[in-house]
């Protein structure tokens, strides 16, 4: 019971480690330097339970086939994904017109065709 206690601990403090990462990185790159001294933004204040929780659920399901064949830790995986969803600034929807964007002019592979025609099955669908 201990050792599954301290993991959850583990789990939770580097998604919020992560998240805190991303979001001064993110912060660092929107506001460049302009040689003026500035008090930092306190973004360890900024922190809410929803930055957490892409970490969270990522790391639950970490154990579950096929990802555990990676062996990657849970604590890794909740840094990282919160980390990655921080840099993002929390704005799925602009990672996904990045990451479509690069699929399209490296591949030629029109993705976003893809993705909403699915989309377009899962809402006529009557099984939800």
């Amino acid at each position: 019971m201990k050792k599954r206690v301290q993991s959850a601990f583990g789990v939770l403090c580097a998604g919020a480690l992560g998240a805190v990462l991303g979001k001064l990185l993110r912060e660092s790159y929107l506001k460049p330097d302009t040689g003026e001294n500035e008090s930092p933004s306190n973004t360890a204040a900024n922190l809410s339970i929803p930055d957490l929780i892409p970490g969270l659920i990522a790391a639950g399901k970490n154990r579950e086939a096929p990802w555990a064949w990676f062996h990657i830790p849970t604590w890794a995986v909740a840094f990282t994904i919160n980390f990655l969803y921080a840099m993002a600034g929390g704005d799925l929807d602009e990672v996904r017109k990045s990451v479509t964007g690069i699929v399209k002019r490296q591949t030629g592979i029109d993705i976003e065709g893809v993705l909403s025609a699915i989309e377009s099955l899962n809402a006529e669908s009557d099984l939800w």
